[in-house]
């Protein structure tokens, strides 16, 4: 009888949804508000979506999603930062940063949320200190929120990143008969509907979307990580890898090779590249094609290191691989480009 209610309250929960997030598209496309700019240098659509999956998900989260109140604000406080961007009103880059970094300092401490280890033990004796323990968590929160939005940039990549990233966890805590703090199955609803119409140029994630779902994704992995002692910290590096490694390329790209500002915007990320090589394919084909490969790729090399998560050197082992096959597929697909213009 009670699992016959929670379906009925699922279900119900999912046609509630369905019925705002066709509300949602259908006003701001009468109205034509957040839409997507063809201009913004990062761009790489032709279509003007609207760029309200970042309203669409709070909306999810705020009203269906029972989650701690802290995190629930926490996470509203990303979104509009995210939208403040998406309006044009907090359109520099450092700004959103110094933001993003202060109020997830405030998270970590009213929340005393931190990472409990690393296994590195002349580092995890200065996690001892709480001061440190927050800067910590702080800065990988931060990187991980900056590199979400890095990889927003085809149709469905940061959508599909963390639809698999979801799965994972899930397969992590069953098999562990783990609980963690949040339900993180619940978000796959809202995530579906986003795919869909991502797939079709009807909605874009946006900032507000992207600051989210960074957010959502670095503590749902912290959070896993300092329930199963098992699993080494070092598999929270491999589930995050594709953020978090976009952010420090793009670092080391534009600092030594483009000589322009990090935090500026430019069209020569790895998804970027590799939408290029089937640019003679339809825009909607193109660029799903783009995130299902990357995203494939991920979800296959974090269930292969599955088998070996409990182990430090073997998962180093696949954060190896993952750095070498990302920068020498960006090698050959930044030639193929320029061979292809030329």
């Amino acid at each position: 009888m009670m699992n016959l209610e929670k379906i009925i309250d699922s279900n119900i929960t999912i046609f509630i949804f369905f019925l705002l997030f066709v509300f949602i598209t259908y006003y701001f496309s009468k109205k034509k508000l957040l839409i997507d700019s063809i201009s913004k240098v990062q761009s790489i659509n032709k279509s003007r979506a609207v760029l309200i999956g970042g309203i669409i998900f709070i909306s999810y989260i705020v009203f269906f999603w029972k989650i701690d109140i802290l995190y629930k604000i926490y996470l509203i406080i990303l979104f509009f930062i995210g939208l403040l961007s998406d309006l044009k009103f907090l359109n520099n880059a450092k700004s959103r940063l110094a933001i993003i970094v202060f109020f997830t300092l405030i998270y970590a401490i009213y929340n005393n949320f931190t990472i409990d280890r690393t296994n590195i033990e002349f580092f995890d004796v200065f996690l001892e200190n709480k001061i440190v323990a927050f800067i910590f968590v702080t800065f990988c929160i931060s990187i991980v929120i900056n590199g979400t939005n890095f990889i927003d940039g085809t149709n469905n990549n940061l959508n599909l990143y963390f639809f698999f990233l979801i799965i994972i966890i899930l397969l992590i805590t069953k098999n562990n008969n783990l609980i963690l703090n949040n339900d993180y199955s619940k978000l796959i609803y809202p995530l579906l509907f986003l795919i869909f119409f991502n797939m079709i140029n009807k909605v874009f994630l946006g900032d507000a979307g992207a600051y989210l779902i960074g957010g959502l994704a670095a503590i749902s992995v912290i959070e896993l990580i300092n329930l199963n002692k098992n699993l080494t910290p070092f598999y929270a590096v491999l589930l995050l890898f594709y953020p978090c490694f976009e952010v420090l390329f793009s670092i080391v790209r534009k600092n030594f090779f483009s000589k322009i500002n990090p935090l500026n915007p430019d069209k020569k990320h790895f998804h970027m590249h590799l939408v290029k090589l089937f640019s003679d394919k339809s825009e909607i084909y193109s660029h799903f094609l783009t995130s299902f490969l990357i995203n494939f790729y991920i979800f296959l090399i974090n269930l292969l290191a599955l088998n070996y998560a409990y182990s430090t050197y073997s998962i180093l082992l696949f954060v190896m691989l993952n750095t070498f096959i990302y920068i020498f597929s960006y090698y050959k697909l930044n030639r193929a480009n320029k061979r292809k213009i030329s």
